[in-house]
């Protein structure tokens, strides 16, 4: 707990104690989802927000018209 706080992408996930999340253990979700969920989870998805030092040009390559980032991979109009 105490190195994911000083961790900036894992700072925001809230929990109370370190366990399993259920979505991971759950049969029924297709392994490639349960990694996707992760990935959005911890912010380790590729979009260019996520990995400043990788961008110096963080448009949304499909839009041109917004960041990159994770809430607009969800939302973008292309």
């Amino acid at each position: 707990m105490d190195i994911k706080q000083g961790h900036s992408k894992t700072e925001n996930i809230k929990y109370s104690e370190l366990k399993q999340q259920n979505y991971l253990k759950n049969s029924s979700v297709p392994i490639h989802k349960a990694k996707s969920l992760f990935k959005f989870r911890s912010r380790m998805n590729r979009v260019k927000s996520n990995f400043k030092g990788l961008y110096s040009d963080f448009s949304c390559p499909l839009c041109l018209q917004a960041e990159d980032r994770n809430e607009h991979l969800l939302l973008c109009i292309k």
